[in-house]
């Protein structure tokens, strides 16, 4: 059963240790899989588990149910400066999987923020966040893009006749030189 719930998550890095469906809401309790996390300190690969920390994720909802994952971090001690980190997972962003908050900005497309709020029960200014946040990615990703699309416009400065030649990016809609 924790097999197929682990197909469920669609994405590495975990496995399933248990499950629980209570009022409408299907709990995974989930452990990283790899045996030790890199120090942010001097990089050295930390092996020792100091304590454990319990973390509320939201997940798509699964079969019309809220899935939430109870993930127990691990508190990692270095051996080599010392330092302690709480273990990470690229996706998992805060309180939300990657994957969810991929989903509400999807229906903030397909609506608004409000509606989505509404349905998903996750506050107006949190879903905002999140599309703001997608904005922000997806600009940073189309102006890594080569410039297909070159627009060239000629502008006076100031009264005295002393053109500028301007040219844009017409795709991006950002200027490329002056």
């Amino acid at each position: 059963m924790l097999g197929i719930l682990q197909g469920l998550l669609g994405f590495g890095g975990f496995r399933v240790t248990g499950v629980e469906e209570a009022l409408g809401v299907l709990e995974m309790a989930v452990e990283g899989v790899g045996e030790s996390s890199p120090c942010p300190g001097c990089g050295e690969e930390c092996r020792r588990v100091r304590a454990y920390r319990t973390l509320r994720v939201r997940d798509i909802p699964t079969r019309l149910l809220d899935t939430v994952l109870v993930w127990r971090r691990r508190r990692f001690e270095c051996d080599g400066c010392g330092r302690t980190h709480i273990e990470t997972d690229p996706a998992i962003e805060g309180r939300f999987t990657v994957q969810y908050a991929r989903w509400l900005t999807d229906g903030v497309r397909a609506s608004n923020v409000e509606e989505v709020s509404k349905t998903s029960g996750v506050n107006w200014h949190t879903i905002q966040r999140l599309v703001n946040k997608q904005g922000e990615r997806e600009l940073l990703r189309r102006r890594a893009l080569p410039c297909r699309v070159l627009l060239v416009d000629e502008t006076s400065v100031g009264k005295g006749h002393k053109y500028m030649t301007v040219l844009y990016d017409g795709e991006k809609g950002h200027v490329v030189a002056l």
